[in-house]
């Protein structure tokens, strides 16, 4: 269709020689309503104007790309083939499903299903997703930003341990109240994620489920209209490494505090090396359940806050460098304690309450740095 004048249809658009499709062109300006249960099979392009729905199944199984146009939903519900947004919106508050969807840059606030479509976030621009999204196959962040606004259900319902793959690029989970994405996530490249508002104001702490990863960094930061208080990420479920994670929490400069909580820590039963860097605040809410002999522990900065006994187990070797700061808020046990490359001695361990601070180091330990709190000395043992 071309041209600038709304159009609406009058008789259903059965499919022709090939099947026949729908498009748009790049220079239509009007608005196509759809009134009937259409049975052409062909591809269906808006790159330009609006389409809207003025009955359900109107656009039968093909396939739907957008680049610059608005799909809109209505109150009505489709079921298609894969969908595509390059640019553009997906508008309303019916259920669109497809067998997959692949998005680049624009909104989407209708509601998109399908059991087992996957969602692949792609290219460096920004997709916003605001609707009570149900596909069960995994929401994967390639590159861009992806932001998960309004509903819990953003990011879909997936279930598998991978539901929410994160390769690159940064999540954003936005919203002026918490919110509890309850998606279990797998980090497979170097990637953000930040809490973030829809207006301007204090921060506030957003979760998700379980945490796997392996040799990469995750950067947790606050976005940015967050302007004051404590912006927080926390992952509620257990967190597997495979590999040597490090996780760099950060600020964004508006005087807001960053604060990023993991559950239980969990090495697969394998040495690892764990990194703490970044000015902001790393909280492990649990004990850790594997986390064996050899395990490394750096804190290059910020804060690491050990709330719960045993929350590096019993065997970490734990480093506090220049700056930084362990903070224990319960009994803890350590295979090792030191600031190993400290030149100002300045890393510091404060051990809130009666609670006893224990290294069981074969030989000598020595850190350089303070150690305070309300514990008496006697209660330090090496």
């Amino acid at each position: 269709l071309k041209g600038n004048g709304n159009v609406a249809q009058t008789g259903i658009w059965a499919a022709g020689t090939g099947g026949g499709g729908l498009t748009l062109d790049a220079a239509y300006a009007g608005v196509v309503t759809l009134n009937f249960a259409n049975t052409f099979s062909g591809p269906t392009l808006i790159n330009a104007g609006t389409l809207r729905y003025g009955v359900s199944s109107a656009l039968a199984a093909g396939s739907v790309g957008i680049s610059g146009g608005v799909l809109d939903m209505g109150a009505f519900s489709d079921t298609v083939g894969a969908v595509t947004l390059t640019s553009g919106s997906i508008i309303g508050t019916g259920a669109l499903t497809g067998s997959g969807f692949t998005l680049e840059s624009g909104t989407v606030s209708a509601i998109l299903g399908g059991a087992g479509a996957n969602l692949a976030k792609n290219t460096g621009g920004t997709v916003v997703l605001s609707g009570v999204n149900t596909f069960t196959g995994i929401c994967t962040l390639n590159a861009g930003i992806l932001r998960a606004t309004t509903s819990a259900a953003a990011l879909g319902a997936g279930t598998a341990a991978n539901a929410l793959t994160l390769a690159g690029g940064t999540l954003q989970l936005a919203n002026d109240t918490p919110l509890a994405y309850t998606r279990n996530t797998t980090v497979v490249g170097d990637v953000a994620i930040q809490s973030d508002r829809l207006t301007s104001g204090a921060g506030l702490t957003n979760t998700l489920s379980a945490l796997s990863m392996g040799t990469q960094t995750l950067t947790i930061g606050a976005g940015g209209l967050v302007t004051n208080g404590f912006a927080g990420i926390s992952f509620t479920g257990a967190a597997l490494f495979t590999g040597n994670p490090t996780f760099n929490v950060v600020t964004n400069g508006s005087g807001a505090a960053t604060i990023f909580t993991l559950g239980t820590l969990n090495d697969s039963g394998v040495p690892r090396m764990n990194t703490k860097s970044g000015p902001g605040t790393l909280v492990l809410g649990a004990a850790a359940s594997s986390l064996v002999n050899g395990t490394m522990v750096s804190i290059a900065g910020g804060a690491l806050n050990a709330n719960i006994a045993a929350a590096l187990g019993t065997l970490a070797a734990v480093d506090v460098a220049d700056g930084a700061v362990l903070n224990l808020g319960a009994a803890q046990t350590f295979g090792a304690l030191s600031n190993v490359g400290s030149t100002l001695n300045s890393g510091s361990v404060v051990i809130g309450g009666a609670f006893a601070l224990t290294v069981n180091s074969a030989g000598v330990t020595t850190f350089s740095g303070a150690v305070g709190g309300t514990t008496a000395l006697s209660s330090l043992t090496t």
